[in-house]
């Protein structure tokens, strides 16, 4: 199973891996926690950043708002990365950021979408 050590394999319902469609691939869906509205698919998934428990996405749905905020942290993993919140455009959940600078480690990632909240996101 392509997912198997990956942290697309843990998912906020407790519910079992979808079935393999073709080739063994399985395609997922990313949704608000909330509200369920469909937020990405597993077909944009690029990467992850398991320090940050993070999937890393070239592509989200209309339905994702960059936040007009730039921040930065000043502490842990994500110290000098500057970002924007990703929101949930029909409840406002924050559900990740997107990367504008990182850490040179993370270079590549950058400006990726990034679930950095995993709780509010659900995969089926």
């Amino acid at each position: 199973m392509e997912f198997e050590k990956s942290i697309l394999s843990k998912r906020g319902d407790e519910a079992a891996m979808p079935v393999p469609v073709a080739d063994g691939i399985h395609l997922l869906t990313f949704h608000c926690q909330h509200c369920y509205t469909v937020l990405a698919d597993s077909l944009h998934v690029c990467g992850e950043l398991k320090s940050l428990d993070s999937v890393i996405l070239l592509k989200v749905t209309n339905d994702v708002v960059v936040g007009d905020d730039v921040l930065s942290k000043e502490k842990g993993e994500m110290t000098n990365c500057i970002y924007s919140a990703l929101t949930c455009g029909r409840c406002h959940l924050t559900v990740g950021k997107i990367l504008h600078s990182s850490r040179p480690a993370w270079r590549r990632s950058a400006p990726s979408f990034s679930w950095t909240n995993p709780a509010s996101v659900v995969t089926s």
